[in-house]
C-alpha cells in the first residue's frame, strides 16, 4: 500500500535496490495526499496488517469481502481494489481510472485524444465486475494466475492517459 500511496522514495529505492520510504510520512502517521486531499491511513493499514490473513481467507467463498470492508481514512474503491490485486496475487485486476478509460476506449474504437463515452468510475461490486467483463470483452488475457498481464495492464494504464 505505501507503493499505491505514494509513501515511497521511488528514486532512493532505485538507488539503494532496497525499498525506501518517505522520511517525512513513514513509519508516522501513515498521512498521503493524492492530489485532491489529505489520507490518513493510521487506523486502517494496521488494522489490514493485523488482519489480512483472515482476510485472504475469506475471499475465496467472499471475493468482495475486502471491498465491502469500512476502513477508515482514505480507502475508497480504487484504494481498496489496489489491495484486492496485491492480496490475489493479481488473480483479481488492478483498477484505476486510466485503465478504466484506455479499456473503455478501445471498445468503443477510439482515437487518443477522443473523449470516452459513458465513464463512471468504479463504485461498487457490480461496478468491478462489468470492469473485469471489459477487460475480457477486449480480449486482455491473464499471465499465470494474473487475470490481466502485467505488461498489458501497464500498457492499458499508459494508453488511458490518451484520453478525457
Amino acid at each position: 500500500m505505501a507503493w499505491k500511496i505514494g509513501l515511497i522514495d521511488h528514486a532512493a529505492s532505485q538507488a539503494t535496490f532496497n525499498i525506501r520510504y518517505r522520511p517525512a510520512t513513514w513509519p508516522g502517521a501513515l498521512i498521503a495526499n493524492n492530489g485532491y486531499r489529505r489520507l490518513t491511513f493510521s487506523q486502517s493499514i494496521p488494522y489490514l496488517a493485523a488482519n489480512i490473513v483472515t482476510i485472504r481467507r475469506q475471499l475465496p467463498a467472499n471475493p468482495q469481502h475486502l471491498f465491502n470492508l469500512n476502513l477508515q481514512g482514505g480507502f475508497g474503491p480504487t484504494y481498496k481494489l489496489a489491495l484486492q490485486f496485491f492480496v490475489t496475487n493479481g488473480s483479481d485486476p488492478i483498477y484505476d481510472r486510466y485503465a478504466h478509460l484506455g479499456a473503455l476506449a478501445i471498445d468503443q474504437g477510439l482515437s487518443p485524444g477522443s473523449t470516452v463515452q459513458n465513464y463512471r468510475p468504479v463504485q461498487s461490486w457490480n461496478d468491478y465486475q462489468a470492469f473485469q467483463s471489459l477487460l475480457r470483452r477486449n480480449g486482455f488475457q491473464p499471465q499465470g494466475a494474473m487475470f490481466v498481464s502485467r505488461d498489458d495492464d501497464r500498457a492499458l494504464w499508459v494508453y488511458g492517459h490518451f484520453f478525457r
